[in-house]
């Protein structure tokens, strides 16, 4: 698609992602779970300012309606673009246009989101011991056990 592998990298798992040389669009694909073909449609809109379907299909040279029309689903349930209602002038029509949330909110959405999962991270890391040692049976549990 004109785009490098690094693009394309598989970060399936967090281990891999620590291991890696990662950026933004890295960072987005993982927190948003996107996949190249989302990610690719997040981008384009972020350079021609808004689009609608026919256009992001013309850009992204697609001709399934369908998958462009997913990958947008998927961008406004994250958060990330905003779908606006525009009238067909002079017809009683009408057809959407989309577009990227407004970058300082994406941003500050993106922290919001990294670090509820970073908090996440620690709270698991502190119930460490309890997770993987066992619990020893106190004397006064023994002695309850003992009388019943």
């Amino acid at each position: 698609m004109g785009n490098s592998n690094k693009n394309q990298m598989d970060y399936s798992s967090v281990r891999e992602f620590f291991k890696g040389d990662f950026d933004v669009r890295t960072l987005l694909q993982i927190v948003y779970g996107l996949n190249y073909i989302e990610m690719q449609t997040f981008e384009i809109l972020l350079k021609i300012r808004q689009a609608d379907v026919s256009q992001l299909m013309e850009e992204l040279k697609r001709k399934d309606r369908v998958l462009v029309n997913r990958c947008l689903t998927t961008l406004r349930k994250n958060n990330l673009v905003k779908r606006e209602k525009e009238s067909i002038i002079g017809k009683r029509g009408y057809w959407y246009v989309y577009s990227v949330i407004d970058l300082g909110e994406l941003k500050s959405n993106l922290i919001e989101k990294i670090d509820a999962w970073y908090k996440k991270a620690i709270n698991e890391i502190d119930k460490f011991e309890d997770f993987f040692l066992p619990k020893e049976n106190s004397e006064e549990q023994i002695e309850d056990q003992s009388s019943s």
